[in-house]
């Protein structure tokens, strides 16, 4: 051992002494991909700061926004106007009265323009809230110069938007009417094409008018609102009230009748039916229990006054419910969609109406700005033009377990892409 390393000591020092050992510049010089890797993680980096400054501008004019709504007062025009949806909404109000907020050029903030800055305003190289076009003033406090040239910024864009997306979304109507147009309803409730082909076997897989549609979600009706109104107009006076298995005996016999049986009602609105009057037996029961009554004898004409004052709070009559179950299926029956109903071509109008209002393009940065989700008339075209290759081909899926990262990672990695071709 002691020999070998006598004999390399030399050997090094004469290697040493041929080729020498320095750092030069070319020992630091990175090469050209190395710099292109910079560049994009650099320029990634950038994007993502602005979308996450552009949210955090965008929450602070929500904020400000829902502190106003708050504030304002119940009689106040503006704010009625806004809730019952004649004009406006709450980002309008908030506008005029506490901040107008960040203004957007091409989905981002205001560009740079005038030697690496906005406007000669501000310094070089600034990119503060302010130079970058947030306006922090209402239309009511007015806007600074500076915040007037940006708000003008994001309108020009909007105006510009509006005259082309009106070309855009006509064609698109055009196309859609002329592809609907021969769609109508038959006698046999099938909606078929001008050749007599079936397209639908029932309208809307319920056979319902939409038009006619009350309750909340596309409810062919308000049975609270009904209910109520057939209490006012049928008082139980002189009745007796019924009892809970009375009610469901009289409920099921009204379902299983001509009426209701046979096609004449869906299983979906009988559901609809029993669970309201489930719900108001609950309400029963739970009345006649706080005041310790026999549900059996509640409501009974010469029972005492604490079951009559029972019945008047929560009591049905015979007479009331079959009133109810005679007009609930009435009007049931009204909101059918008539034979011979243009339904292609309302089809086509509900889908090309609402894109004239829309903006033609609308951006969501949802924290990375390179992940920017194609929302609006552009993806309406794509649907609707039967694009192959989408813009933003994204796939949204829930997860059983919402808080393991682990596992969203190992979903994502194990589903694979297949086309309708493969």
């Amino acid at each position: 051992m002691r020999l070998g390393l006598g004999w390399w000591r030399p050997s090094s020092a004469r290697f040493i002494g041929n080729h020498g050992f320095s750092i030069g510049v070319d020992d630091v010089q990175p090469g050209e991909s190395l710099n292109q890797k910079k560049k994009i993680t650099i320029d990634e980096g950038a994007q993502t700061l602005e979308s996450q400054i552009s949210c955090l501008l965008n929450k602070l004019r929500e904020t400000a926004g829902d502190d106003c709504m708050s504030t304002l007062h119940w009689r106040n025009s503006p704010l009625i106007m806004s809730q019952c949806g004649s004009k406006g909404s709450p980002i309008n109000i908030s506008q005029m009265v506490v901040c107008v907020g960040q203004q957007s050029v091409g989905g981002r903030r205001a560009p740079n323009g005038f030697i690496d800055r906005t406007l000669p305003h501000f310094p070089i190289n600034s990119k503060t809230p302010a130079a970058k076009g947030f306006v922090a003033n209402s239309f009511y406090t007015g806007l600074t110069a500076t915040e007037f040239f940006f708000h003008t910024m994001g309108g020009r864009e909007g105006l510009v938007d509006t005259a082309v997306k009106t070309a855009e979304t006509g064609y698109m109507s055009r196309r859609l009417m002329k592809g609907l147009e021969d769609l109508s309803v038959f006698y046999d409730q099938t909606v078929r094409n001008a050749s007599g082909g079936i397209v639908q076997f029932v309208y809307g897989d319920d056979g319902m008018d939409p038009v006619k549609m009350e309750g909340k979600g596309g409810r062919p009706l308000n049975l609270d609102q009904l209910f109520m109104k057939v209490m006012a107009t049928c008082p139980q006076r002189g009745h007796d009230t019924l009892s809970p298995e009375l009610i469901l005996q009289m409920l099921n016999d009204k379902l299983s009748g001509q009426d209701a049986s046979s096609g004449g009602c869906s299983d979906k609105f009988k559901e609809m039916l029993r669970k309201f009057f489930e719900d108001r037996i609950k309400m029963l029961r739970s009345t006649w229990r706080a005041l310790q009554l026999d549900e059996d004898r509640v409501g009974k004409r010469d029972s005492s006054i604490e079951e009559r004052v029972a019945a008047d709070i929560s009591g049905i009559s015979a007479k009331q419910l079959q009133v109810f179950l005679d007009t609930c299926l009435s009007r049931y029956h009204s909101k059918i969609i008539e034979a011979g109903a243009s339904i292609g071509a309302i089809g086509a109008q509900s889908i090309g109406e609402p894109g004239t209002q829309m903006t033609l393009k609308t951006f969501h940065f949802a924290g990375v700005a390179s992940m920017n989700v194609t929302l609006g008339v552009p993806r309406i075209k794509e649907i609707i033009n039967a694009v192959k290759k989408i813009s933003t081909p994204i796939i949204t899926t829930e997860l059983l377990s919402e808080q393991d990262e682990l596992f969203a990672a190992k979903v994502k990695c194990s589903i694979e892409k297949v086309v309708l071709g493969e």
